[in-house]
């Protein structure tokens, strides 16, 4: 089924939960930077075009569940996040979610986007539903020795260590983390922000989270995981001393997926139901007549012109988007 995404639409009052795999959660990004509009009529397309799966869950578990979106159309409301799943490297991930949200942004005027720091269990909670069954994770591995693309940033006073991103997140070990760091060598510097970071101040007994990466209830269990430790949530603030992160290059290359993608497929479908609905359009109507025949392919076909100008608004934006970054305006 290939990543596993929900997609979750508030309308009326009435709640549509969905999964999608293969490229439908492959390719969150670039199915949303097109826009409202597009994005409902594709959502709505592939509710009725789902083969009923009377076992599918209601909801997957954090554990399945690569990624998810929920639209309150009433509210103008975006809920949002993402494992990430086609970027190659963490060295990528932090860049390319700036970019995913700043052309949004553009995108989706007048709606409210929002990051969902809990993952599903944010847009389950959202509409009412238990999030604890949710969080189906099992107990933490002892991360690998071998770091490679760091994905985790852990400081422990003035010392400082980077772990793997494909390893579990940092904060899941507890207190027992800080015996894992003494067995491996610290590091002096990272190039790049990583997916995610914990500070600890032994003596204090504090610690410090930020994260791209969804927490899985990490909040409300912290005080299972860290008894006696006090948790500041800084939401995806990294600390001073990181680079800072250029979403130009994934701008550019978010608005080509766009263009590569989405336009060839599902914008050109369905901007013909749209146009030429399955019983046929109104000039079908008018073949013994032959002006009005004429007549009415030139207005369809302008209307074909028209729609193929609007069908990709969202690229348009990002395209302004990507210049006003490179111009510095």
């Amino acid at each position: 089924m290939g990543s596993r995404v929900h997609y979750v639409v508030v309308r009326e009052g009435q709640v549509r939960n969905s999964i999608f795999g293969g490229g439908a959660g492959l390719g969150l990004d670039y199915h949303f930077a097109v826009g409202p509009e597009l994005v409902l009529s594709w959502l709505d397309e592939r509710e009725k075009a789902a083969d009923p799966l009377s076992d599918r869950p209601e909801w997957l578990g954090d554990s399945l569940c690569e990624g998810g979106v929920l639209l309150d159309v009433d509210k103008r409301l975006m809920l949002v996040f993402s494992e990430m799943p086609w970027l190659d490297s963490a060295e990528w991930a932090y860049a390319w979610r700036l970019a995913m949200l700043d052309g949004w942004s553009r995108t989706w005027p007048g709606w409210r986007i929002e990051w969902a720091y809990d993952g599903l269990a944010d847009l389950a909670r959202y509409v009412g539903a238990d999030p604890e069954p949710l969080h189906d994770l099992d107990p933490p591995e002892d991360p690998p020795t071998e770091v490679g693309d760091a994905g985790y940033l852990v400081t422990v006073d003035d010392r400082s260590w980077a772990l793997p991103g494909y390893a579990d997140a940092p904060w899941e070990h507890g207190p027992r983390l800080l015996e894992l760091l003494d067995r491996r060598e610290p590091t002096t510097a990272l190039g790049h922000v990583p997916l995610g970071g914990l500070h600890l101040d032994a003596a204090r007994r504090h610690a410090r989270l930020w994260t791209i990466r969804p927490l899985c209830g990490a909040r409300e269990r912290w005080a299972r995981l860290w008894p006696g430790w006090e948790l500041s949530f800084h939401a995806d603030r990294y600390p001073a001393g990181l680079p800072v992160p250029d979403p130009r290059e994934a701008l550019a290359e978010l608005a080509e997926r766009v263009d590569e993608y989405w336009a060839p497929g599902q914008a050109e479908e369905i901007r013909r139901r749209l146009l030429f609905p399955p019983h046929g359009s109104a000039r079908d109507a008018l073949r013994d007549d032959e002006a009005a025949y004429k007549q009415a392919f030139a207005a369809d076909r302008a209307a074909a012109r028209r729609a193929a100008e609007a069908a990709l608004p969202g690229l348009q934006r990002l395209a302004t988007a990507q210049a006003a970054l490179l111009l510095g305006t």
